[in-house]
């Protein structure tokens, strides 16, 4: 999985990938500015528009020694929450294993 970097670099700080932050965003400066009780930072839309962001999305926010690391958010699933609804004969139907045997047999 890539994840954009924001690194310090002087008074400035670079956002990219870590291999490509020298060659595709090496000049990019951006301002902290204060957002409630947090602090946020606005990313560029050419930024954006590489990684597939867009207003709304949920990002991860990691700080790693001087960098924060942010990762577009990846929905996390539980396996009770794929099967909400399913019943013993609709997993039963997901997959064929030929005739039921002993105490597969399903009484209704």
């Amino acid at each position: 999985m890539r994840a954009l970097v924001l690194v310090p670099a002087g008074e400035a700080y670079l956002l990219g990938y870590p291999a490509d932050i020298v060659l595709r965003f090496a000049v990019m400066k951006a301002k902290i500015a204060k957002w409630g009780n947090s602090l946020g930072v606005r990313i560029p839309r050419g930024v954006a528009d590489s990684v597939g962001l867009s207003e709304g999305a949920s990002v991860e926010v990691e700080a790693k020694g001087d960098r924060i690391v942010l990762r577009i958010a990846r929905p996390r699933y539980r396996l009770e929450e794929l099967l909400k609804g399913m019943s013993r004969r609709d997993m039963h139907a997901a997959y064929d294993w030929g005739p039921d045997k002993g105490r597969e047999v399903i009484e209704e």
